[in-house]
């Protein structure tokens, strides 16, 4: 990442999407990934219910919700993250 979008990253750190960049080592040479965050994926808990991983890539994950099963914690992906970390207005 470079150092100006570092200093914005610092400043507002509630941006809603950032993209890390990654250099790792092939064959072929080097190669940049990129990350994009919020990454949002199910997972179980040890009492076998679901949730919603958030990885932000500041910080450890956040978890989302209690649910019964993977498809409830997909669909809460599907039609919620969008929203995360703050709902939408009601009024508009």
């Amino acid at each position: 990442m470079a150092t100006a979008e570092r200093k914005c990253a610092e400043r507002y750190p509630a941006k809603p999407f950032r993209v890390e960049q990654e250099a790792s080592a092939s064959a072929a040479g080097n190669v940049v990934m990129e990350k994009i965050f919020p990454q949002f994926e199910p997972a179980m808990g040890t009492s076998g219910r679901w949730f919603v991983s958030v990885q932000t890539g500041q910080g450890p994950n956040s978890h989302i919700g209690d649910f019964e099963t993977e498809s409830e914690a997909e669909r809460w992906i599907a039609t919620k993250a969008k929203y995360w970390p703050s709902r939408p207005d009601a009024s508009t």
